[in-house]
């Protein structure tokens, strides 16, 4: 498996999408039924390539990414061949959470405390591994 296999609300959003993948492996709906209970494995094995066909075709969708933690905010451009990241970071130990919905007025706000620093950054990176595998752990990570 390459990424993760979809959960049964994700697999109950997509039936007619997992049936018509059934269809393309030559497997009607009475076969499915009787190979759960039959060949368990076969079928958590075909519902993990569906999974992956599934990620994957929503992976290469993916252009940007916004990445949030407490210090630092950051949106990336996820471009053919590297990803491109541009943000703020607080520093300083302030108690200002990015990582939570933060409003234009409560951002104007935390600029004007003595205390406030912020940081832009910015940078670019080649992909070390595959576009999407990179994205997919990007999303994992949160």
């Amino acid at each position: 498996m390459k990424y993760r296999r979809l959960t049964l609300e994700e697999l109950a959003t997509l039936q007619p999408e997992f049936i018509q993948f059934l269809a393309s492996q030559s497997i009607p709906a009475d076969d499915w039924e009787k190979m759960k209970t039959a060949r368990p494995a076969q079928t958590e094995q075909l519902i993990e390539i569906f999974s992956d066909i599934v990620l994957e075709k929503v992976l290469t969708k993916i252009e940007l990414l916004e990445l949030r933690q407490k210090d630092r905010l950051m949106l990336l451009l996820c471009t053919p061949d590297q990803i491109e990241m541009r943000g703020i970071q607080i520093e300083g130990g302030s108690d200002f959470d990015l990582s939570q919905g933060v409003t234009q007025e409560q951002f104007e706000d935390f600029l004007k405390t003595p205390t406030a620093k912020i940081q832009l950054i910015s940078g670019q990176k080649k992909y070390a591994k595959a576009r999407e595998e990179t994205i997919f752990e990007l999303l994992q990570g949160g």
